[in-house]
């Protein structure tokens, strides 16, 4: 009986995350290939073609951003913050063009943001 309450705790529990396909970049691999950074933020901000992965995150992207990643499994909100973060330093005039697209009235990227973990400068 245990046993079900449990499957049933997890099944309940998992089921509230986005369902996307797993990211073949890790955090800190997606710090390091500041290409595919900016090829994914292009995706996003509509400046380039998507991947299928960049393309499932562009379908969530601005539910993420409304919600504050509710629906974000632990490790969506480290590539989340590990993106947002890389993206800003090394990109900032496409993270600008990204924070507009997905927050036009600059009401919910910051709450976002702070949700994920993401360092102030």
């Amino acid at each position: 009986m245990k046993w079900i309450i449990l499957s049933m705790c997890v099944v309940a529990c998992t089921a509230d995350f986005y369902a996307i396909p797993k990211d073949d970049h890790t955090v800190d691999a997606l710090r390091r290939d500041l290409p595919e950074l900016k090829r994914r933020l292009a995706c996003y901000i509509d400046e380039g073609p998507c991947s299928p992965m960049a393309e499932a995150y562009k379908n969530i992207a601005e539910d993420m951003v409304l919600t504050k990643c509710a629906k974000c499994s632990p490790e969506l909100l480290e590539l989340c913050r590990a993106f947002l973060e890389a993206s800003r330093e090394a990109f900032p005039r496409e993270y600008s063009l990204l924070r507009m697209k997905y927050d036009p009235t600059d009401s919910y990227f910051d709450a976002l943001e702070n949700t994920v973990g993401c360092s102030r400068h």
